[in-house]
């Protein structure tokens, strides 16, 4: 799947997600997240380990919007999502529940796409998470990850 530029998104869910939807999206990642997509130490019992970076690559090809980033430990970042309604959205943010390093949301700033992609590993693990995400939504009879909230 192709980038979205924000200014040609047209979220086809409701304006604010709502903690069940953010729930259903999280549990559709929990079938795609594995230790190929992840960075540094993964666990399957905390899937959402280290994959900050290429989930919020991937939601971003889905719903538009802006990645954001904070420090972790001045050493490393964790992503996360504004989608173009302004919500932020962070899927991974448990995995902090689960080891040392904590981020720093006081450094929260907008970044580009480009400087999470300019890394090989992150890329190549982000074209992994998103061929996972494309072959489970074909699989579902979909497209698109906003499918999961299109109301019958």
């Amino acid at each position: 799947m192709e980038y979205i530029p924000p200014s040609e998104t047209i979220p086809l869910f409701r304006k604010e997600m709502l903690e069940k939807d953010v729930v259903k999206l999280k549990m559709f990642f929990y079938k795609v997240w594995l230790k190929g997509t992840a960075e540094g130490e993964w666990k399957v019992t905390v899937p959402e380990l280290g994959q900050s970076a290429v989930t919020a690559l991937v939601l971003q090809d889905h719903f538009g919007g802006e990645i954001l980033r904070c420090l972790i430990d001045r050493r490393k970042y964790h992503y996360w999502n504004m989608f173009p309604n302004g919500q932020e959205i962070d899927l991974t943010r448990s995995q902090f529940d689960h080891i040392e390093d904590k981020p720093d949301f006081a450094t929260k700033k907008e970044t580009e796409r480009w400087r999470i992609e300019a890394d090989l590993n992150t890329r190549e693990r982000y074209e992994y998470l998103s061929e996972m995400v494309d072959a489970y939504l074909k699989l579902d009879g979909m497209g698109n990850l906003q499918e999961l909230f299109t109301e019958e």
